[in-house]
């Protein structure tokens, strides 16, 4: 099997773990078959995930959140996020810590923090997301 994309890979994963689950053996002390993968993984490979709505910003002219087209970007993730609440919960995340497991063009940045602000209803970049998801 193989994927277009990366980050598709853990929820594929997971769909089928889930699918097909109750068929496998698993180790006496995991109750389904993702208490495989030890919790930090899971979550580091869901925020991934989230984070797949902003790839390739910065990577061509055009693929910058100063294009209006490219925007919705923004509330992808966001949604993404939410999907993921425990994941944003895990790591006590905050726009700010965010931007540190993130890289993009200062330009692009900065019109991240502004939406997300906007999005979430933020108060500050050090406030808290899970809450607000």
């Amino acid at each position: 099997m193989t994927w277009s994309n990366p980050s598709e890979g853990w929820p594929s994963l997971v769909e089928v773990l889930e699918t097909n689950g109750p068929d496998l053996s698993l180790p006496e002390d995991a109750t389904s078959p993702l208490d495989i993968f030890p919790v930090d993984l899971q979550h580091r490979l869901w925020l991934q995930t989230c984070f797949d709505a902003l790839v390739g910003l910065g990577q061509a002219e055009d693929l910058t959140l100063a294009n209006a087209e490219q925007q919705d970007r923004v509330e992808w993730f966001t949604h993404l996020l939410r999907d993921h609440k425990e994941t944003v919960e895990y790591f006590h995340l905050t726009l700010e810590t965010l931007l540190t497991r993130i890289v993009m063009p200062p330009q692009d940045e900065e019109i991240f923090i502004r939406m997300m602000m906007d999005q979430l209803g933020l108060t500050s970049p050090q406030e808290p997301l899970a809450p607000i998801l």
